[in-house]
């Protein structure tokens, strides 16, 4: 499960390949996102061993999301790890390991371990227990967004894996260490019984462009333990397939109220440029723009869909913004 990034700043090796091996995990570079080169010393990281407590089954590391923090100026790698829970059940979990020249990488360590709130998530649905099968982190504003891949674990499979299925959520992080899951509703669902009704998993990144966020994932319309003792892989019925999902600009989130407010936190105005994201077809907006606790002026945004409509204030320094929301989707504010 390969990762691959284009690094534009790089031009001997602009294309970068992390990705697992039976040694562990490995990197290769190339100049035209073809043909690849491996580098010197591989792996880069050597392979991850789990035993179970029981020592009767060994777990290996090999989910290999990989993105460039432009925030901290290095790369990243979200690397399966596991831990053992109360239970005794070994746990997949999201790992952390970075670089800053993609061939030197630290020793991965446990970021985030599936809890209560995932075997609840999981029950609801009809399964055990759920483990973090990956997590593919990229940077977003100030602070860091990720596609979490959540496993629904029915069972153990005693000379296998887990049967189960998989589906993405929406994760947030301040810091790219420390996660929360955005929801308990599913950013790419499964569906009830087409090409995508037992696993999904995501390309390492989003693409953005101007308008639009494409989301390419892959699904597949068996589960987890498919091809395991007393569950075959049938070559005629199953299959794997490439997705595409796509969200408008700034679409991951939205707020929303039949008539409801918030208040910014303090932001610096620079230029004067407020910008707003909101979907106002059955409603209204008012953006209210206050300094040193006094309302200086007032913009209006009624019945369109702006994905970036802009509003202008000669005013320039700190200011709060009192927003009003009337049967409106709110996707962004930006303040510049």
């Amino acid at each position: 499960m390969p990762s691959v990034l284009h690094d534009r700043d790089d031009l001997e090796r602009p294309y970068k390949l992390f990705g697992y091996s039976d040694k562990g995990y490995c990197a290769a570079f190339s100049k035209d996102g073809i043909h690849f080169t491996p580098a010197a010393r591989n792996p880069v990281i050597p392979l991850l061993r789990f035993s179970a407590p029981s020592g009767r089954k060994t777990w290996f590391s090999d989910v290999a999301p990989m993105f460039r923090d432009t925030r901290a100026g290095k790369y990243v790698s979200h690397v399966k790890t596991y831990e053992v829970d109360g239970a005794e059940r070994v746990r997949r979990c999201v790992g952390y390991a970075e670089s800053t020249d993609f061939t030197r990488w630290s020793a991965p360590e446990t970021i985030w371990v599936p809890g209560d709130d995932e075997d609840r998530l999981a029950r609801g649905k009809g399964f055990n227990w759920a483990d973090f099968y990956g997590l593919c982190g990229f940077n977003y504003g100030d602070g860091y967004l990720g596609m979490l891949w959540l496993f629904y674990i029915d069972y153990e499979i005693e000379r296998g894996t887990h049967e189960g299925q998989i589906e993405v959520f929406l994760a947030s992080s301040p810091d790219g260490k420390s996660w929360t899951r955005f929801s308990d509703m599913p950013l790419i669902p499964l569906s009830s019984t087409g090409w995508d009704c037992g696993m999904i998993t995501t390309a390492n990144l989003p693409l953005f462009d101007k308008d639009k966020i494409r989301l390419y994932y892959g699904g597949a319309n068996m589960s987890h333990g498919a091809g395991e003792p007393g569950n075959p892989y049938n070559e005629q019925a199953h299959r794997f397939n490439v997705g595409l999902a796509t969200l408008r600009k700034d679409g991951f989130v939205y707020a929303w109220s039949p008539n409801g407010r918030l208040r910014t936190k303090a932001m610096e105005s620079n230029k004067g440029l407020v910008r707003v994201n909101a979907d106002c077809t059955r409603g209204r907006l008012v953006v209210g723009v206050n300094h040193d606790g006094r309302r200086i002026e007032t913009f209006e945004l009624t019945g369109a869909d702006e994905l970036d409509r802009r509003f202008r204030t000669p005013k320039r320094g700190e200011i709060v913004l009192d927003v009003t929301i009337e049967n409106t989707k709110l996707y962004s504010l930006e303040v510049t």
